[in-house]
């Protein structure tokens, strides 16, 4: 890890329009701290297919996808890929924890031992 935040979000339930949204917020994130580099994990297969082949052909995504391409467009390299290991189990950690915030919260290079700790 080199940076994480959890911010909470009101509205849409769609497991799928979450995970767009939260990997248009790591890109917008990404790219003002002016990174160059990105690599996106996610577990969400269909939404990484989509990201892949550039299928925008989902109207409750497709705004949230063309975002998610032109802003994976800045950078030299932005890799989008699938994992389903310990990470995902403590991005589901901190997803509950993002329920319960009032504003963003994000960390840099220090994290909470809960996050840091092996399962």
């Amino acid at each position: 890890m080199i940076k994480i935040w959890a911010e909470r979000k009101k509205g849409n339930n769609d497991a799928t329009v979450l995970e767009a949204e939260a990997i248009r917020t790591s890109l917008i994130v990404a790219y003002l701290t002016r990174w160059n580099k990105v690599d996106i994990k996610s577990s969400n297969r269909e939404l990484l297919r989509k990201l892949k082949n550039r299928a925008v052909d989902d109207v409750k995504l497709e705004t949230l996808l063309e975002d998610v391409l032109h802003l994976s467009s800045l950078f030299p390299l932005c890799l989008f890929s699938w994992n389903c290991s310990n990470s995902m189990s403590k991005a589901n950690m901190l997803a509950s924890f993002a329920v319960k915030l009032t504003s963003m919260i994000s960390w840099k290079n220090h994290f909470p031992s809960w996050l840091t700790m092996p399962d």
